[in-house]
C-alpha cells in the first residue's frame, strides 16, 4: 500500500502535521530574533562613544596588568600547540584593535594590512607594551573627535558603522582577556580584578 496513490493520501497528514509546527515555530523564532536585535539597537543607541571608551580603556588597563604580571621568560607559553602563545595572543588583541581604528579613518577594511601586521611580533616583553601602549594611543585619539562616530566604512561583508565595529572590538577585547586569565590562571598567576562592573565603579 505504501506505493499506491491510497497510501500516500495516508501519510500526508503525517507529513503536514510537523511541517506546520516547524514553520509556526520558526516564524516564532524569527519575530524574537527581531525583536532582540531591536532591543540590542535601542541600547547601543543609549550608550555613548565615551561610554564605550570607558569600558575599553579599563580593559586596557587589565591588559597591562597582566602583561606586567607575566615574567618574560612565560610569554610563549601555550597549554596546548593548536592555540596562541600569551605573547601572539596579547599581540593580535592589539593588531586587531590597530586594524579596526585604522579602517574606520580610511573608510575602508583592508584584511592584507592585518594580515601584514601579524608578522611583526614584537620578540621582547619591552616591545610589546610598546606596541600595546602606541594602539591604545591611536584607539583614544580616535574617540576625541565625535565626527568617527557617525560614519560608516566598507568591509568584505558590507557596508557598516564605525561605532559598531568597535562594539565588536569591544567583545574582541572581551573574550581574549577571558582566554588570557586562564593562561594566568595554568601558569599559577591570579588576574587583576575588574574596578567597573556594569558602569559602576568599585566592584
Amino acid at each position: 500500500m505504501e506505493g499506491s496513490p491510497r497510501g500516500l493520501l495516508l501519510c500526508i497528514p503525517w507529513y503536514i502535521g510537523p511541517l506546520k509546527q516547524a514553520v509556526i515555530q520558526r516564524c516564532r523564532d524569527l519575530i524574537l530574533i527581531k525583536k532582540g536585535e531591536e532591543v540590542v539597537e535601542a541600547n547601543i543607541q543609549k550608550i555613548s562613544p565615551q561610554d564605550l571608551f570607558r569600558y575599553l580603556e579599563e580593559i586596557h588597563h587589565l591588559n597591562l596588568q597582566c602583561l606586567e604580571m607575566i615574567p618574560e621568560k612565560q610569554l610563549d607559553f601555550q597549554p596546548v600547540p593548536e592555540v596562541m602563545s600569551i605573547r601572539l595572543l596579547l599581540y593580535h588583541m592589539y593588531v586587531n584593535q590597530k586594524f579596526y581604528v585604522q579602517s574606520i579613518i580610511s573608510r575602508q577594511m583592508d584584511v592584507q594590512e592585518y594580515h601584514h601586521w601579524m608578522q611583526l611580533i614584537p620578540s621582547s616583553k619591552e616591545a610589546l607594551r610598546a606596541f600595546v601602549e602606541g594602539v591604545f594611543s591611536e584607539t583614544e585619539a580616535l574617540f576625541e573627535e565625535p565626527y568617527w562616530f557617525t560614519t560608516t566604512l566598507q568591509t568584505p561583508v558590507g557596508e557598516r558603522a564605525a561605532l559598531h565595529l568597535l562594539f565588536g572590538e569591544l567583545e574582541h577585547q572581551l573574550h581574549h582577556r577571558g582566554q588570557l586569565y586562564i593562561y594566568m590562571r595554568l601558569l599559577g598567576l591570579t588576574p587583576p580584578k575588574q574596578r567597573i562592573f556594569y558602569g559602576i565603579e568599585g566592584f
